[in-house]
């Protein structure tokens, strides 16, 4: 069983939000023959309009975000609901979960909306983090990972993305050195149950 630290109540007290929240559009879902999986997927397809917009269209780009946040939070309240809860769509639920912003930034970069280098460690970091926690806690059904990062994240380019683009420079910084954070509490908790220092 693993450790009801706070970082595991705060998952579990947003996941009880969102069953009461989410729960009636879920099973209307499954009734009709919805998959978690079929709503990852459209996730996942979200990108596309996520990265021809974003230059001309910044409005589009904020509803494509906030409508992937919303199916994010539906599609595992619909595996747990229809009890498919399986490895593989944990794995491809994280997939998405954790990916979907990198189109994004090298649409930034591409359209010359940001700073080459502050992009690149914003990837860097967001990656290390990601790699980090999955070493740490796992991928799969019952596996704990801490990832409400992701929200604040996609908050912070819609807030400043489409107020100015040329915030997105800060929110790269900013959120860089958040991702680094959690980075080096896993580092410290590798060392520590190694023993190194013992």
């Amino acid at each position: 069983m693993q450790k009801k630290n706070k970082e595991y109540r705060i998952y579990l007290y947003f996941l009880k939000w969102r069953i009461r929240i989410m729960g009636g559009l879920a099973a209307f879902l499954l009734k009709n023959k919805i998959t978690a999986n079929m709503i990852t997927l459209f996730r996942l397809c979200l990108v596309i309009p996520v990265v021809i917009y974003v230059r001309d269209f910044p409005l589009i780009v904020a509803g494509a975000l906030v409508l992937n946040l919303v199916l994010d939070g539906l599609d595992g309240v619909m595996a747990r609901m229809d009890k498919k809860d399986s490895y593989e769509g944990s794995v491809f639920d994280a997939l998405v979960d954790n990916f979907f912003e990198i189109p994004l930034v090298l649409a930034l970069i591409f359209f010359n909306m940001t700073s080459e280098f502050l992009a690149a460690l914003y990837l860097t970091a967001l990656l290390l983090n990601h790699f980090s926690n999955y070493f740490r806690y796992g991928w799969g059904p019952g596996k704990y990972k801490f990832s409400y990062g992701k929200y604040f994240v996609y908050l912070s380019v819609l807030i400043l993305g489409v107020i100015n683009y040329n915030m997105f420079d800060i929110v790269f910084v900013f959120w860089s050195v958040f991702f680094l954070v959690f980075v080096l509490d896993n580092i410290h908790y590798f060392v520590k149950n190694a023993g190194i220092f013992k």
